[in-house]
């Protein structure tokens, strides 16, 4: 079963591929300070069959939005500045030859077309 979980010391980041270097490197060099920082925070897709490698991840960090750019009929409804989560980084491990990673969904092979249009 996979399930997402805070990306910790024991995943391993050196493997993962979604073939996006910028991605890549973040996980791999990046990801956890933040996270041990608080300024975002990264969650892994794991398998319970191997729990420490990475078959994706997601990261979020807050983000200020300051309504008076946005259009009037939603602007009005909030304060000069809402808070809000911000989706910052997602990625998928690149589908190996001719086969997509273990038991991902079409939605997420789709999150990984997403990226790659980056």
């Amino acid at each position: 079963m996979q399930r997402f979980e805070r990306l910790s010391r024991r995943h391993h980041r050196e493997g993962f591929d979604c073939g996006n270097p910028e991605l890549n490197d973040y996980l791999r060099h990046t990801a956890r300070q933040h996270t041990d920082k608080g300024l975002s925070r990264t969650d892994v897709l794991v398998d319970d069959e191997a729990p420490t490698e990475v078959l994706g991840y997601v990261t979020v960090c807050l983000a200020e939005i300051i309504t008076d750019s946005l259009p009037l009929q939603y602007g009005k409804k909030y304060p000069a500045k809402a808070h809000g989560v911000k989706l910052a980084r997602l990625a998928i491990a690149k589908v190996q030859a001719t086969s997509r990673p273990r038991g991902l969904d079409d939605d997420s092979c789709h999150a990984q077309s997403l990226t790659d249009r980056r």
